[in-house]
């Protein structure tokens, strides 16, 4: 039984790849144009927060990103954006390929196969190429070696990576509070979980804390970033009670952020208190989930976050509504392939301006964590 599970795990994962390097080839978008962008500038010995704002995220992925350019152009010996967009699929797969793994590993061989074959992570991994996986990735390992943590230098190896993940990208800003909140963890714990990560984060900028145009560039096009700010489900359901303009006016005097931030901050905050009993790796999962719920910008990408814990909970309506809306939502989208597959542009275009987005496909992850939040939450 175990020989066939491996056989059928190679195959899917053989299969997971290629399909999403093909995709790679059929075309590019802005984000692969970035990396390309980026890549370059390391390679030229130029600091990418000086030289644009099309790179919002800590040093890591940028370095990562060069690196395939390098192995493009003296492994390969190619110069094209197309090849670049390839090798970027592969890893981006490959990762896919590990979190498997470690879904196989923490929790079922069903939950690994259900996330190697989902819609989603093909078009984000393969087409868009976003790289919210490794970090996902990253952290999903950090939570592991958290909760399995007997030794404290165990524990505090984890909080590295996790830290190292924020650095890649920082889809986990917020899961430092929610270590910090469990009962199981010391004081001298949740401190650590609290104030290493945030460290190693922002350590990686203090290589440029001499350059001032740099630094500029970091605090504008990082921490400043607000990419499509309001467009997520949250906004939308809070301006259901309330409108937006009248939250943001109520907070215009805190001199921190928005009024629809400070609510997002609140909402994570509270469902890290709710989740806060559950095995942590479990809670991570809600995390996730939680993540793409609350906040306040949502693009097409995003939804391939909470796709780990898709795989886990997939017997749910909710979560079968938020898989099936999100590939046709991706697909209606214009970043990516509906709009560069010639035979798919007619539904691309009628997808489109029917409306069908992201908030369509959140609104059952919404669901979801209510019903959890009203009943019993998983035993994960």
């Amino acid at each position: 039984m175990k020989s066939r599970r491996i056989t059928i795990f190679c195959i899917l994962a053989a299969a997971s790849i290629i399909a999403k390097v093909l995709l790679a080839g059929l075309g590019c978008n802005f984000d692969t144009d970035s990396n390309f962008m980026i890549a370059d500038l390391v390679l030229d010995g130029k600091t990418v927060y000086a030289e644009t704002s099309r790179y919002n995220y800590g040093p890591a992925w940028a370095h990562a990103a060069a690196a395939i350019k390098w192995i493009q152009l003296h492994v390969f010996d190619g110069h094209s954006i197309t090849g670049f967009h390839r090798l970027l699929a592969l890893l981006l797969s490959a990762c896919d390929v590990l979190i498997a793994l470690v879904l196989w590993r923490r929790f079922a061989f069903g939950a690994a196969v259900a996330f190697l074959v989902n819609p989603v992570s093909l078009l984000v991994s393969g087409y868009h190429s976003q790289f919210d996986n490794i970090a996902v990735l990253t952290g999903f390992l950090a939570v592991l070696l958290l909760e399995a943590a007997v030794a404290d230098m165990v524990f505090l190896a984890g909080c590295a990576l996790l830290g190292f993940s924020l650095s890649i990208k920082h889809v986990l800003i917020f899961l430092p509070l929610w270590l910090a909140l469990r009962p199981d963890f010391p004081l001298k714990r949740k401190l650590s979980a609290l104030i290493i990560p945030f460290f190693v984060f922002f350590a990686g900028f203090l290589p440029y804390i001499s350059n001032d145009a740099a630094m500029s560039g970091i605090a504008r096009n990082v921490f400043g970033y607000s990419s499509s700010h309001l467009d997520g489900f949250f906004p939308h359901l809070l301006d259901l009670a309330v409108p937006t303009a009248v939250i943001e006016k109520i907070f215009y005097w805190v001199p921190v952020f928005s009024g629809v931030k400070a609510l997002w901050l609140a909402a994570m905050v509270g469902t890290g208190f709710v989740f806060r009993k559950l095995p942590l790796s479990g809670a991570f999962l809600f995390y996730l989930i939680s993540l793409c719920v609350f906040s306040t910008a949502l693009s097409p990408q995003y939804l391939a976050i909470p796709m780990t814990a898709w795989a886990v909970h997939r017997r749910s309506i909710a979560m079968t509504w938020f898989v099936a809306v999100s590939a046709v939502a991706i697909l209606a989208s214009q970043v990516n392939i509906g709009v560069v597959v010639e035979w798919l542009r007619p539904a691309n275009a009628w997808l489109f301006q029917g409306g069908l987005g992201v908030r369509h496909a959140v609104a059952g992850l919404a669901v979801f964590i209510a019903l959890e939040i009203a009943g019993k939450p998983h035993k994960c």
